[in-house]
């Protein structure tokens, strides 16, 4: 099962981990997720799910998800990480790499 934990054993040790299914992968590695990015201060982004479905995993199963969902970045103050991997907030929208997590 793919989101049952069980025991693989590698160089580095035994260890508990779940398998990724290979279906999942060979679509992340064929098809980006088709996310759009708008706006200036209150960025949108747009995970594009009716450009084409976004294959998720969740658990034991792979969905597809076949509607847009749209989040909005604040142009007040967003918490993010500083390069030193501590927190601290943005208020612009417009520093480095975006790293967006898809909650269901």
């Amino acid at each position: 099962m793919f989101g049952r934990p069980k025991h693989h054993t590698g160089s580095g040790g035994t260890f508990r981990a779940t398998d990724v299914p290979l279906a999942l992968l060979q679509d992340l590695r064929q098809f980006p997720i088709p996310i759009t990015i708008s706006g200036t201060n209150n960025v949108t982004f747009t995970i594009k799910g009716t450009t084409r479905p976004v294959v998720l995993w969740t658990e034991d199963d792979i969905i597809e998800m076949k509607k847009d969902v749209l989040y909005t970045w604040n142009a007040t103050s967003n918490p993010i990480l500083n390069s030193d991997g501590e927190e601290t907030t943005d208020t612009d929208s417009v520093l480095g790499v975006w790293y967006m997590y898809v909650y269901m």
